[in-house]
């Protein structure tokens, strides 16, 4: 959700991956044999910022469906917004928001959109956590939450009165 780029060490030399890129499935990731995830980087983006809701059976267990939003504003209008999920399907890092949300006002109908592309976008699967469909409910609120919680703290920190946690 954030855009970043991992760097990873190897004896010949430096190579940078997308972090899109950078999952390849459970417990698999770019770095080959030999090398070392030695540094992630994230763009620093201004009027930005970012949220992070999950829904856990209990503290501090894996979560049940897990949502990253981020988002930056230019004036009243959403200039990017990104969306990552976890806990819903092999790959949901490039959930198509910024096509709902992008160059106009963050406006209630306009996230609850996004959160429904969220919803349809991913691909969970029964288990003992939770149905399909109750995973991809959570997938669209939990974005819902994220994408409010991170214009909020746009528009708090632009006032002067951030209260970001």
């Amino acid at each position: 959700a954030l855009d970043a780029r991992c760097i990873i060490q190897g004896r010949s030399g430096r190579r940078v991956v997308p972090m899109a890129e950078f999952y390849r499935g459970p417990f698999e990731t770019a770095v080959g044999q030999g090398e070392i995830l030695v540094e992630v980087q994230l763009p620093r983006r201004p009027h930005g910022s970012s949220a992070y809701e999950k829904v856990e059976r209990r503290a501090g267990d894996w979560a049940v469906v897990s949502c990253g939003a981020a988002v930056q504003l230019d004036g009243d209008v959403v200039a990017d917004a990104r969306l990552g999920l976890a806990g819903v399907g092999p790959s949901t890092t490039a959930i198509p928001v910024a096509e709902v949300l992008q160059d106009s006002p963050p406006t209630d109908e306009r996230i609850d959109e996004a959160a429904a592309i969220a919803a349809a976008s991913c691909s969970p699967v029964s288990d003992l956590r939770g149905s399909e469909a109750y995973k991809r409910h959570l997938a669209g609120e939990l974005t819902r939450r994220a994408l409010r919680r991170t214009i909020e703290r746009i528009r708090a920190k632009e006032a002067g009165a951030c209260r970001c946690r």
